[in-house]
């Protein structure tokens, strides 16, 4: 069964550019007085490359990995309503990549010193509360994590200015994180705020979900 959302860049180059990376697409199109925008519709076998191309073209950074993820989320509002305006397929990939649910939840994380953090969080509702000490807020979180028994790797981190080009100095600070599992699998995960730590740990919270629900 096929979707509908609609297209980021609606301008005939736009659309053309979209269709040379989709050959699976079709396009409906409207008149310009109509009462509906142009739209592309998806077959749900190229599901993951829709997703993942809306959200490129619009500026917002993701992986196929992150597309794969999220397409399900995706295709179930869409058969809700027939048709998913771009704007809704921007708000599932905030709501889905920037906050994932699962057991791990932050509850606070407070710096102490320049080697130290303290943080509280609960797993599966069993609440813990540490200082984590290290080079940083990244390492004093993971230090916190080890105490509690919960041991994860860390290939690479790094951050950048999320929507600086739209937002200028209200740009928000965006962490991303690379995970690496016993078995050699890469897992992404990524967070926003306007703190920078604040950003690297709600990232390291949000892969630790991903991870709780592939293991």
């Amino acid at each position: 069964r096929g979707f509908a959302i609609r297209s980021i860049d609606d301008s005939k180059a736009g659309v053309e550019r979209f269709l040379k990376r989709n050959p699976s697409t079709s396009v409906v199109a409207e008149n310009e007085a109509g009462e509906e925008d142009e739209k592309i519709g998806f077959t749900s076998q190229s599901g993951k490359t829709a997703v993942f191309e809306i959200i490129k073209e619009a500026g917002y950074p993701i992986t196929v990995q992150e597309a794969v993820r999220i397409t399900p989320v995706v295709k179930e509002a869409s058969q809700r309503v027939g048709e998913l305006p771009t704007r809704n397929i921007i708000d599932i990939y905030f709501n889905e990549v920037f906050n994932v649910k699962g057991p791990f939840r932050l509850v606070s994380f407070t710096r102490e010193s320049d080697t130290a953090y303290s943080l509280k969080f609960s797993y599966q509702q069993k609440e813990y509360e540490l200082l984590g000490n290290g080079n940083g807020p990244v390492a004093c979180c993971f230090d916190a994590l080890k105490q509690a028994g919960f041991n994860y790797h860390l290939s690479h981190y790094e951050q950048v200015a999320l929507d600086e080009e739209l937002m200028g100095s209200n740009a928000v600070a965006m962490s991303v994180m690379h995970f690496v599992l016993d078995n050699g699998r890469t897992i992404i995960s990524r967070a926003k705020d306007e703190s920078t730590s604040n950003a690297n740990v709600k990232a390291i919270f949000n892969g630790l979900n991903i991870i709780s629900s592939i293991e």
